[in-house]
């Protein structure tokens, strides 16, 4: 039986967690040994190793803004390859970003995800992040 819901729910936890900076939502998201690379251009990479730093990084950048001001849209949800313990998914993410009471895209690009079935539970084991804009 497919576990296409459960790996999409896992995505969508992990947008609403950066976005209403719900910790709970990202460490049941994410491995403890989470790698995470974000390509912001082709001579830019990013790489964070690890659960915790994820998070410390993350709150870092919530601790800028006063208040949550994005929405991470995740769409075109793609599993490549899954079996009972490992899948591979693509997807879009388009980051609406209210500014001055206006929304406006903060950015676009793609994730994709490689995640483990942790004891009945998917959670991201690697992303790797691209962006378009």
């Amino acid at each position: 039986m497919s576990a296409s819901n459960d790996i999409q729910n896992t995505l969508y936890r992990l947008a609403w967690g950066a976005d209403q900076r719900d910790v709970g939502s990202l460490e049941a998201g994410f491995t403890a040994d989470v790698t995470w690379i974000r390509e912001l251009s082709p001579e830019r990479v990013e790489v964070v190793e690890g659960r915790d730093a994820i998070i410390a990084r993350m709150q870092d950048v919530w601790s800028k803004s006063p208040t949550p001001n994005s929405k991470h849209m995740i769409t075109n949800v793609l599993v490549h390859r899954e079996t009972a313990d490992e899948a591979e998914v693509t997807s879009y993410k388009t980051v609406i970003r209210v500014v001055d009471g206006k929304p406006t895209v903060g950015s676009t690009g793609w994730y994709r995800d490689f995640l483990v079935n942790e004891s009945g539970t998917w959670r991201v084991k690697k992303r790797e992040i691209v962006q378009d804009a």
